[in-house]
């Protein structure tokens, strides 16, 4: 059994972290959502991914420079933070459909947006130059 649990793990970790970004840190109260979409990739989504008590669903798609990210986190309490790693430069960042505050943080994943989401579902549209 061990070993099969840790063959799973090892296929569905790069994606549930890397891919679409889930970083719980439970212990601080933060929950992280910030996916970096494959280049060859238009969209990738997650249902039901287990974050302690909770889980969470994740969604990312890509239409020309427009990148979408939608979260809806269930009996997670954690402060949510979305956003995306980008392959450009940034021209603007929605919080479901209005102008939001955001950062840009230099990772060796590349720049990713952060944005702090008070709420337990969010959309964050980023536009790219």
């Amino acid at each position: 059994m061990t070993l099969q649990a840790w063959g799973t793990y090892g296929t569905l970790w790069p994606v549930v972290n890397q891919q679409l970004g889930v970083s719980p840190d439970l212990g601080n109260g933060r929950l992280a959502v910030i996916p970096q979409l494959p280049p060859d990739q238009n969209s990738i989504s997650g249902r039901d991914i287990r974050v302690g008590a909770g889980c969470v669903d994740v969604s990312v798609s890509r239409s020309g420079n427009v990148f979408r990210t939608s979260v809806q986190s269930r009996s997670v309490s954690a402060a949510l933070t979305v956003g995306l790693v980008v392959p450009s430069p940034v021209s603007s960042v929605l919080l479901d459909g209005k102008p939001v505050k955001y950062s840009l943080v230099q990772t060796t994943r590349g720049t990713e947006v952060h944005v702090a989401i008070a709420a337990t579902s969010a959309r964050v549209e980023v536009r790219t130059r």
